[in-house]
């Protein structure tokens, strides 16, 4: 809908920006935080109010780290740098979970994927993960369609394969409904999409087991990035 005084998009993203946020920018322009050295204390107050403000809102257990990074893509090389090494498995079922797949190719992870046409979710029943795969990764709302796994599917798989580390694209469903974060070590959106702000942020929220597979790997020599690096 267009009129003479809104625009209301029903896109799945960037979606319609909530009305504080020309305040908010204002703001930030007004405190000079746009050109804040990224290491002054000042930013490190930001950094810090925004880490507890997520935690708070989305009631983060305390032994998750929270970290920024630039978009959903990007957060999810990451995932594959740092907690997968052996091989990954994938649940595909639409664009987003098939470019997380792709991603895993693009890192060398020898990916294995369970496949559902487009429209489609998953049961049980049909996942069989193989042995040798560390980590599951899984789209809990596919974007290109808007089919839904549902959380208890997640912890489902949580507890027939307790030793995997499991990793969770919520692009489209931050913010609409609450998280089970014990069911999953890596959690990861971007913020232009169910949050309603403008593009250009990615937020990753990680388990102490996936920073302890991080710190193995990296112990064993494995390319676990340097920019993309959860341990820097």
């Amino acid at each position: 809908m267009d009129t003479a005084n809104k625009f209301i998009s029903f896109n799945p993203g960037p979606s319609q920006l909530y009305p504080e946020i020309e305040e908010d920018i204002q703001q930030a322009l007004d405190e000079h935080i746009l050109s804040l050295s990224h290491r002054s204390e000042k930013f490190g107050e930001v950094i810090r109010r925004a880490k507890d403000n997520l935690r708070t809102y989305f009631s983060i257990p305390t032994d998750y780290r929270i970290f920024f990074a630039s978009s959903a893509i990007e957060s999810m090389e990451i995932a594959l740098r740092n907690c997968c090494g052996q091989r990954s498995f994938h649940f595909v079922n639409g664009a987003f979970s098939r470019r997380f797949f792709t991603s895993a190719q693009h890192t060398k992870k020898s990916p294995l994927h369970l496949h559902a046409e487009e429209g489609q979710g998953f049961t049980l029943e049909q996942t069989k993960i193989p042995a040798d795969c560390d980590l599951v990764c899984l789209t809990q709302n596919e974007t290109s369609t808007g089919v839904r796994l549902s959380y208890e599917f997640i912890e489902k798989i949580r507890r027939t394969h307790p030793e995997k580390l499991i990793a969770v694209d919520i692009v489209s469903s931050a913010t609409t409904e609450r998280i089970s974060f014990e069911a999953a070590d890596f959690w990861f959106f971007s913020v232009q999409k169910a949050c309603g702000l403008p593009a250009g942020l990615g937020v990753i929220i990680v388990s102490k087991r996936a920073l302890t597979k991080a710190r193995v790997l990296a112990a064993q020599g494995a390319d676990i990035g340097s920019h993309h690096s959860l341990l820097s």
